[in-house]
């Protein structure tokens, strides 16, 4: 009886034996660290092992899993965050160096709508850092005008929305070292205009006051609505190429009937006297589907051209435009491809240096260098660099010094 017992106890003994050595080689040893993209620690990453939280990363990075199973999958988790790899397997053996790179990240939001607040569908939202870079792919807005995309930490750059034919307002929203969620970040939309100007030219390109101008341009019927049967021409002279006829000087204005239908394009040509000063501007073209020229709106369109307008005398050098202040204008168009005008204004004769720099200092092209009279004067940038190559998409900045006077300005690059 006793022999048998002390079997017994030696066959219990021996299972209990065996089922400790089953269950330490069930337990597997992980672990790693956790690191952001420029290597910096990641702490409180929590790590889960088949959907099951685990652990988390002490304030270095590192962590330690313990798994009391044979194999599975280890997953880390952190707010807003990807990590690469997103996830690792283990069979059997204990583990190191099982490391990752979290990318965190932060969301942009907002609507795009009309005039009348209703959602713009398909709205592409082009987000490029300060380096050229596009987001891809392109988000865009849905069927209510509403969009979400992910931007990395730290990320610089602009966000412009583009619909073909559309404009918006603001035109590009800017993003420096974005570091929280941005929410209402919302655009207004304008369809395009029924009626387009387009292929504008103007001979001569500089003239006496009053001398007589030729303008050759064409009209195109982009509308989806009936033939227009009457529409209305309007000649300006501006001081930029945005064409405003509730602001800039009417040289002619004409009332038409003529039949466009929709596509259809044709061309006029017009003739008017110069403006009677002189200076340096733009002859604009304004095509309204009414049949008055009033002021501009979403429905109107135009197209300018330089005119430089020289005395014609004496008399006459005391009209020529004088500015009562420096001042550097925004460029246009901006963004820009493949060419952009700027604008500066000179109270008096002036050394004016006009650069353009990356936004991280570096020169990139001399526009202007050297003495200038009063006035208001003109440059085109072309993109180039000043070894003449060209430059590639992005943000620059173009800065005059005229005196003691400075000052910069923003220009986008888009190729």
């Amino acid at each position: 009886m006793k022999k048998l017992l002390f079997m017994l106890v030696f066959i219990v003994g021996c299972l209990m034996i065996y089922q400790i050595a089953l269950d330490r080689n069930s337990l597997i040893i992980i672990e790693g660290t956790i690191r952001d993209p420029g290597g910096g620690p990641m702490g409180g990453v929590d790590l889960y092992v088949d959907g099951y939280y685990n652990t988390s990363t002490a304030a270095d990075g590192t962590y330690l899993i313990y798994a009391m199973m044979a194999n599975g999958v280890v997953e880390p988790r952190f707010y807003q965050t990807d990590f690469e790899p997103p996830s690792r397997t283990f069979h059997d053996f204990n583990l190191q160096n099982q490391d990752y790179v979290g990318y965190q990240w932060f969301t942009i939001e907002g609507y795009a709508r009309d005039s009348e607040g209703n959602g713009i569908n398909a709205v592409e939202l082009h987000a490029v850092n300060n380096e050229g870079q596009p987001k891809l792919p392109v988000p865009t807005t849905n069927m209510g005008g509403w969009y979400q995309f992910r931007l990395s930490i730290g990320w610089t750059g602009t966000v412009t929305p583009q619909l073909p034919g559309w404009t918006f307002a603001p035109d590009t929203t800017y993003y420096v070292s974005v570091s929280m969620n941005y929410t209402d970040q919302d655009y207004v939309g304008y369809p395009p205009p029924d009626l387009i100007v387009e292929n504008l030219n103007v001979t001569p390109n500089s003239a006496n006051p009053g001398d007589i101008i030729t303008l050759d341009f064409d009209i195109t019927n982009q509308g989806m609505g009936p033939s227009m049967k009457t529409f209305s021409i309007g000649i300006y002279w501006s001081a930029d190429t945005d064409i405003d006829p509730g602001a800039d000087t009417e040289l002619m204005s004409s009332n038409e009937t003529d039949t466009l239908d929709p596509g259809e394009s044709k061309n006029y040509t017009f003739q008017a006297a110069s403006p009677p000063l002189p200076g340096s501007g733009y002859i604009g073209v304004f095509a309204d589907k009414d049949s008055v020229v009033a002021e501009s709106d979403e429905d109107n369109n135009a197209a300018a051209a330089g005119l430089t307008i020289f005395p014609t005398g004496a008399d006459d050098e005391a009209q020529i435009f004088i500015p009562d202040r420096f001042q550097l204008h925004v460029n246009h168009p901006n963004p820009f491809n493949p060419e952009t005008t700027i604008l500066y204004d000179l109270p008096r004769a002036s050394r004016v240096s006009l650069m353009v720099y990356s936004v991280q200092g570096q020169e990139i092209a001399r526009l202007v260098h050297g003495e200038l009279p009063a006035g208001r004067h003109m440059v085109r940038w072309g993109g180039m660099n000043t070894d003449g190559a060209p430059v590639p998409s992005g943000i620059y900045i173009y800065r005059i010094r005229a005196g003691e006077y400075t000052a910069s300005r923003k220009m986008i690059l888009s190729r």
